[in-house]
């Protein structure tokens, strides 16, 4: 009796380890499954705490501004001495020192004339799927970036799976060229901002054994994205035929950058860092940190009136930090 069911067992085992290396191959090989990225191996290694980089406590004790009336402020501009920033809901808020000021909602349905980017138009054989920042030259020309042609924002994590490009040239001897800007960051980068003939990068979130290891991992990448993508579909298809909030939530939530913030909170330190880099060279030069978890997911920081601003993607607070003066 005891060795049919071993025999049982082995064989159940086996009949289970083969079905699951045949769908492993099938999601990692079929041809057409998306997204179509390119997923090479690459390597981060990233540059101890010391020098430039050494922990401290600039960013200690940040307040947070306007906690639970604000969702995900991720980006800071100054524009004539007033500080403004965008929010989850497409609002731009003017910030004041006692209350959020809507400026305007953006996300509505617009006629192409009306808008800054023609969503609709092709550029290079590929719509513009995740217009993402602007910034405006001093000739009046307005640059914008599509953080993807594959995918939305509700989909933003998948593009994480796939191969990092760097700093693209406009013009010059390497126009139409990228390259690695700066390298051994200890942490995923956001938005880039101005600070003084600085340039200032925020670390959402520093690494982990997660981030440094995957990179090396080109097919686990792979499938991960493929297995989300297909997992997306299945809920979207399910809620076309019994349409419900919490199906039309996972739908959203599935390959949304959120679904990286519950798992931020266990698997990494509650720390926020912005690195000061040369604005020609990249060579890093200074730093600022908040390491007592005032503050975290930290993606750009302005300075206006003397306090650091900081932005982030998921926060429901606006952060803020007086300047130390050195």
């Amino acid at each position: 009796m005891c060795f049919r069911f071993l025999s049982n067992l082995v064989k159940s085992s086996a009949a289970a380890v083969v079905a699951i290396s045949i769908v492993v191959a099938a999601i990692l090989y079929h041809p057409s499954l998306p997204p179509n990225f390119e997923y090479d191996a690459y390597s981060l290694e990233p540059l101890p705490l010391l020098g430039p980089l050494k922990l401290n406590q600039e960013l200690n004790g940040a307040e947070r501004l306007f906690e639970g009336e604000v969702k995900g402020p991720e980006h800071l501009v100054v524009h004539n001495n007033e500080l403004y920033t965008s929010a989850h809901g497409g609002y731009i808020f003017k910030v004041t020192s006692k209350s959020l000021v809507p400026i305007v909602k953006v996300g509505q349905s617009c006629e192409t004339l009306d808008s800054i980017v023609d969503v609709d138009t092709e550029i290079e054989g590929k719509k513009p799927m995740l217009p993402n920042s602007i910034s405006v030259a001093k000739d009046g020309r307005i640059f914008w970036t599509d953080s993807s042609t594959t995918h939305k924002l509700n989909d933003g994590l998948m593009t994480v799976f796939g191969s990092p490009n760097g700093r693209y040239y406009l013009k010059g001897k390497k126009a139409g060229r990228h390259e690695v800007f700066v390298e051994g960051l200890p942490g995923i980068p956001d938005n880039l901002n101005r600070y003084g003939e600085q340039i200032v990068v925020c670390l959402v979130a520093p690494h982990s054994p997660m981030s440094t290891l995957l990179p090396e991992l080109p097919n686990v990448r792979k499938f991960l994205a493929r297995t989300l993508t297909m997992a997306q579909w299945v809920v979207g298809e399910i809620n076309n035929l019994y349409q419900t909030t919490l199906l039309e939530r996972a739908y959203h939530m599935i390959g949304h950058f959120e679904m990286l913030h519950p798992i931020q909170k266990y698997v990494e330190e509650p720390r926020a860092t912005c690195v000061f880099l040369d604005e020609s060279s990249g060579k890093i030069t200074g730093s600022v940190h908040a390491t007592d978890g005032s503050v975290v997911g930290v993606s750009g920081m302005v300075v206006h009136n003397g306090y650091f601003y900081l932005a982030s993607p998921f926060n429901e607070y606006l952060a803020r930090r007086k300047v130390i003066a050195h």
